[in-house]
Formats: structure tokens, C-alpha cells, sequence
């Protein structure tokens, strides 16, 4: 009786060590600015190809994805990476091959679409004042 407990528990601690050396673990934060680092983004939804199932970040914009049948260095392709409001930086990257790694975590870049929005708008606003200037200044010169 206590040989079947133990081999029980011993195949079991196997099989969480087999699971978590299958896992990808990485981060999910918007695109910083001078002077500012990004924010980590919680509730962001990420499907690997080939999965059903989505996992979502945690509020330190943490994820782990356990993939069976993945060892380091095997090819990974994220299907999805969605969060209302906000948009990869690098629009590339889900259907791209990554490289499956139990050690090194993936390191995921959104951008505020608000923000992004209102980048634009002041950018375009600068152009306009210096060119405005730059006109002014060339009818004072006739």
C-alpha cells in the first residue's frame, strides 16, 4: 500500500516536471517613450496555432502557455495576440515562427491606438505651426 502511494506520487511530481518544461512563459507591455517605460498590459488574450484555447495575461501582464510535445527550440507561431483598445507595435508577429524556449520568456510590444492617435494629431500639428512659419517668414522676405 504505501509502495502504490509513493510510486502515485512519484509519477505525479514526473508528470508536472514533464508539463512545466513545456511551457512558455513571457510578457505582455505597451511600447515605451523617452523617459518612460511601458506598462505591463493585464487581459491580453494569446492563442498559440494549432490550440483551442487562449490563455490571458495576468495584471503584471505575465502569461504561460503550456504546449505538450514542445522541446526548447522547436518552431512556435502565436495565432492571436488581442486587447481592445490597443495593436502589436511589430503587426508581424502572430503567424510569424518563434523559437519555443522553457527558459527565455517571450517579450510582447502593443501600442495604444488612444495614444497613438494622439501622436499623430500632435506630430501633424507641429508640421503645420513650422510650416506656417517657414511661409510667413518667406512672404516678409519678398
Amino acid at each position: 500500500m504505501k509502495r502504490t502511494i509513493a510510486f502515485t506520487l512519484l509519477m505525479s511530481l514526473a508528470c508536472a516536471c514533464c508539463l512545466a518544461q513545456n511551457e512558455q512563459r513571457g510578457y505582455v507591455r505597451t511600447i515605451g517613450r523617452p523617459g518612460m517605460p511601458g506598462k505591463a498590459l493585464a487581459n491580453v488574450a494569446i492563442r498559440v496555432q494549432g490550440m483551442y484555447n487562449a490563455v490571458i495575461t495576468s495584471a503584471d501582464g505575465s502569461f504561460a502557455i503550456s504546449i505538450p510535445g514542445k522541446s526548447d527550440g522547436d518552431a512556435l507561431v502565436l495565432q492571436s495576440i488581442r486587447k481592445n483598445g490597443y495593436e502589436l507595435k511589430d503587426k508581424g508577429l502572430a503567424g510569424r515562427e518563434l523559437v519555443f524556449s522553457s527558459q527565455v520568456p517571450l517579450e510582447i510590444i502593443m501600442v495604444d491606438l488612444k495614444q497613438l492617435e494622439a501622436d499623430k494629431q500632435r506630430i501633424e500639428d507641429n508640421a503645420y505651426r513650422v510650416a506656417e512659419k517657414n511661409y510667413q517668414k518667406r512672404l516678409d522676405e519678398l
